[in-house]
């Protein structure tokens, strides 16, 4: 199976705030190619709420204004993605800036088909959050939460894990997401 685990980070609770963006090709379980990662010139400018300002310290104003904005990453992101599978941890979050980006700026869909590990976690019982549930299943402490990229790589970690305990074919989504008020 090959898949692409993706995660974005945003400045603040507007949908377009996207400031990083991560992404891990994996084949067969491990890591293929290069893992891809940029900040992101965020719409609307560089507002953080409390929770960015706690946990985004990595990422400055300086960073932000010099990185490319999603429309530009747009293309790069469908090259990486192809036809392959997109897997996120909370698909309210991160499905949500796609598709509110693809809205924006009049985008085509990026991926085809999508798997959440959030839902896959909460099916067997597992915890939802993303380092809890990287501990839970690893043993180890996951200390690089709300970094993009390392957090893509441990949803592609995650699934690999979740694979060996249920078919994970079973909640592979062929539908567009759209955005609901749950997340």
């Amino acid at each position: 199976m090959e898949f692409v685990a993706i995660d974005f980070e945003k400045l603040n609770d507007n949908q377009l705030s996207v400031c990083e963006v991560g992404l891990v090709v994996f084949k067969n379980g491990e890591v293929v190619g290069t893992p891809f990662h940029s900040y992101i010139n965020p719409i609307g400018g560089l507002s953080r709420n409390d929770w960015a300002k706690k946990h985004l310290s990595h990422i400055s104003d300086e960073m932000l204004m010099k990185a490319p904005s999603y429309k530009e990453l747009f293309p790069l992101l469908q090259q990486i993605i192809k036809d392959k599978i997109l897997v996120v941890h909370s698909k309210g979050a991160d499905l949500n800036y796609i598709y509110n980006m693809e809205v924006k700026y009049s985008l085509p869909k990026l991926y085809p088909k999508w798997i959440d590990t959030k839902e896959i976690a909460y099916n067997l019982g597992k915890s939802g959050k993303l380092p809890d549930l990287f501990s839970e299943l690893f043993g180890t402490e996951f200390v690089e939460h709300h970094k993009a990229l390392e957090d893509a790589r441990a949803c592609g970690e995650i699934l690999g894990r979740l694979s060996s305990e249920v078919d994970i074919y079973r909640f592979v989504h062929k539908e567009e997401y759209l955005p609901s008020n749950k997340i």
